[in-house]
């Protein structure tokens, strides 16, 4: 399973730190639940789009863009909850 990388998309997006946003780790993909830069941008009038993976919960969500081309979001949006687990010896 690929490394998911979650927590780093949704501080980017919103400026903000894992802590204040809660997404802390790989199982929680950032939903649209926090406000985001592109969408502030949107907001004003502009015309926003991404293009390829952001890794987000899903489509569905309000991502913040006028237009996503190619979205990779995260497969049904559940996060990597197996990269939690930690092997033991």
């Amino acid at each position: 399973m690929p490394i998911v990388r979650a927590p780093s998309r949704a501080s980017i997006a919103t400026g903000r730190y894992p802590h204040q946003t809660g997404y802390w780790d790989n199982a929680l993909a950032y939903d649209g639940q926090t406000p985001t830069w592109h969408r502030r941008i949107r907001e004003q009038g502009h015309r926003v789009a991404s293009v390829g993976k952001l890794h987000y919960q899903s489509g569905d969500n309000d991502n913040g863009f006028s237009e996503e081309v190619l979205p990779l979001h995260i497969v049904e949006g559940k996060g990597a909850v197996v990269a939690l687990l930690r092997a033991t010896p």
